[in-house]
């Protein structure tokens, strides 16, 4: 059985996060995530050809799909370790693109190394007829959770 969306960016985060903890000695506030974009429980590809994306941006053309970003935030002080895990979903519904339009996007490259094979804040946001949820998580980090998370933790992010 393969791993739903929301799981996989939730231990992607959390792995990263706890790599990093374990090569550092001092105290640190250590912030990871991973993005992953599905339509249903298809995890599409984070695109790496211009193949990949022509068939991402073919798959989420008229439909929504989900972007789910694990969030895991470590604060670590002496050798105790504080977590802060959030999974965080946006909603995001394509128009019905032309062959011309798919076409266009795929030759800009800006889908290269994106999850779905988009970038939100490129070109692909003229695509977008529907978002429901964060913007900044599309983006790949959850701004409004991430700041919740830090301030959780007692660090103080809005601090001169």
């Amino acid at each position: 059985m393969r791993e739903l969306p929301a799981l996989l960016a939730i231990r992607l985060a959390y792995e990263k996060a706890i790599k990093v903890a374990s090569q550092i000695e001092e105290s640190a506030i250590i912030i990871a995530a991973d993005t992953v974009a599905a339509v249903g429980r298809r995890i599409l590809p984070k695109a790496t050809t211009y193949e990949e994306v022509k068939n991402c941006i073919k798959m989420l053309s008229g439909r929504r799909h989900r972007v789910h970003t694990g969030l895991c935030i470590i604060k670590k002080e002496n050798d105790q370790l504080t977590v802060r895990q959030k999974i965080v979903q946006t909603i995001v519904k394509f128009k019905k693109l032309s062959d011309e339009e798919i076409n266009f996007y795929c030759s800009l490259d800006e889908g290269i190394d994106k999850a779905g094979g988009c970038k939100i804040s490129g070109y692909a946001e003229a695509f977008i007829s529907f978002i429901s949820g964060s913007y900044s998580n599309v983006m790949g980090l959850p701004l409004f959770e991430t700041v919740n998370a830090l301030t959780s933790l007692g660090f103080k992010v809005y601090k001169r």
